[in-house]
Order: structure tokens, then sequence, then C-alpha cells
């Protein structure tokens, strides 16, 4: 697989997914641009709730990821995807043996854990790994989680485990680049974001645009 530059029959429904992606995002795009200030981004990230006032751990690198603010070092003690989107965010290397070596999931514990739980941290680990990837022009770790893209779509229904649209853009990678089902997955993906008022919720638009702009990335 051809991971870097991404191959030119690639771009165009990259683009358009791209476009796709921000469209769902624009309410909190919006939103984001209008923070002119690094004191008002950092308000932002200090103060970011839902819409029913809920905030979790993986807020905040997601956030600065997505408005380039400085970060903390993560810490070892860490769930793994916390602190990967830490080490994302922070432009650090991920931890040795972070991801499972073996094809298949990223992570352990599918078929022991509850599979709403474990869908949603194996894709929060692919957001990052993915953009990792892509930034790092990264092509072993581009095709291990293309390789796990592949093992999600043919083990799990990823849209009927979360609502979170969390490494969407792997999907449609995948899908871009010849999985017969994958494109489709990926519309899933972003209408079950949608499902309980019709436009995906602040946290899911945030989700998008971050991988809208790691699309664009992959084929700048």
């Amino acid at each position: 697989m051809v991971s870097f530059p991404a191959q030119p029959d690639a771009v165009p429904p990259i683009r358009r997914w791209a476009d796709r992606l921000r469209h769902a995002a624009r309410v909190m795009a919006t939103e984001l641009d209008s923070l002119r200030t690094d004191d008002a981004r950092d308000r932002f990230i200090a103060t970011f709730r839902d819409e029913f006032s809920h905030r979790r751990p993986i807020d905040e690198p997601l956030l600065r990821c997505v408005l380039a603010r400085p970060v903390r070092a993560p810490s070892a003690d860490m769930p793994i995807d916390e602190r990967l989107w830490w080490c994302l965010a922070s432009r650090d290397s991920f931890p040795p043996r972070a991801l499972r070596a073996a094809a298949g999931a990223l992570t352990p514990g599918f078929g022991r854990e509850p599979v709403e739980s474990w869908t949603e941290r194996e894709l929060r680990v692919m957001h990052a790994a993915i953009n990792r990837a892509i930034i790092a022009r990264d092509a072993a770790l581009f095709d291990r989680v293309l390789g796990a893209a592949d093992w999600l779509i043919d083990n799990v229904q990823a849209d009927n485990a979360t609502n979170r649209p969390w490494g969407v853009h792997a999907v449609i990678i995948r899908g871009v680049l010849g999985h017969t089902h994958a494109e489709h997955d990926a519309s899933g993906m972003i209408h079950a974001a949608k499902a309980a008022t019709g436009e995906a919720d602040r946290l899911s638009q945030i989700i998008l645009l971050d991988a809208a702009r790691a699309l664009d990335r992959w084929v700048a």
C-alpha cells in the first residue's frame, strides 16, 4: 500500500470527504475561528463542556491539538488513549510498544471488555495514530493503522458501538484505497454522530474538524 505521497487518484475523493466533514463540523469550526487570541483559546479549553455539561479527560488534548496550544507532558499512568493524545498534542514520540504489534486491533481487550467502551478507546487510539503517521510521514505506522481499520470494519460495527466519530478519517482513507465498504461505514459513523438531533454534538464536531484537517494534510 502506497502511503506517501497520496496517489493522485486518491486526492479528489479525499478532498470531497474533507469538505463533508468540515460541513458537519461547521458550527464548532465557526466558534473556534472566533477565538482570536491565545487567552481566548486557553479559556475555551479550560471551560469546554458538551451539551450536557460533560467534560472527559480526552477533551483537553484534543482541543490543544485543534487549537495548537502548549501542553503538559503525558503521564505513563494515563490510559493509552489519553496518553497518545497528549503525546500527539505535545509532539512527543509515542511510547514504545504503545500499540499492539500483531495484525488486528491496535489495543487489547476486544471480547473481554464491553464492546462500547472498547470500541471508543480503539477509535480514539486509531485517530491519534493516523494523525501521527500523517504528520510524521511514517509509512509503517500508517499501514499498521489502516490494517487495524480493516480489522475494525470487518469485525465491529463502530457506528453501533459509539456515536463519536473518532478515527473516521482512517476508515475513509481505507475506503478510498480500496476497502469495498469502508466509505459506507464512514458515512454510518457520521450519521451516528448526528442521530440524536440531526447535527453532530459539540465534541463530535471538533473530532470531525480535526479529521478533516488530517485528510487535507495527507493529500497536501
